[in-house]
């Protein structure tokens, strides 16, 4: 390995960058920017077929109650993935 004295550097290196809380927000990213192509292109559609998601693009959502409880989180994630499985 060029540039390294011994392997404990490399590990050190490893280690740090593969820490679960890195490995989360780095999957975390990786979704985020999947769904931002995904509503981009949808968007894109849109437009393309004479629509418009101007009122869409504005919505917000509460889901604290979803999140209160498992039982209430699970529901709602269910749900949500259906939806986006069906889309």
């Amino acid at each position: 390995m060029a540039g390294y004295v011994d392997g404990q550097l490399l590990i050190d290196q490893l280690t740090y960058v593969l820490t679960p809380s890195r490995l989360y927000l780095a999957h975390k990213r990786v979704i985020r920017d999947d769904e931002q192509t995904n509503l981009t292109t949808l968007q894109s559609i849109a437009t393309t077929l004479g629509g418009s998601t101007s009122e869409l693009d504005s919505c917000q959502f509460d889901f604290g109650a979803a999140l209160q409880d498992v039982t209430s989180f699970l529901a709602t994630a269910r749900v949500l993935e259906f939806v986006g499985v069906d889309a």
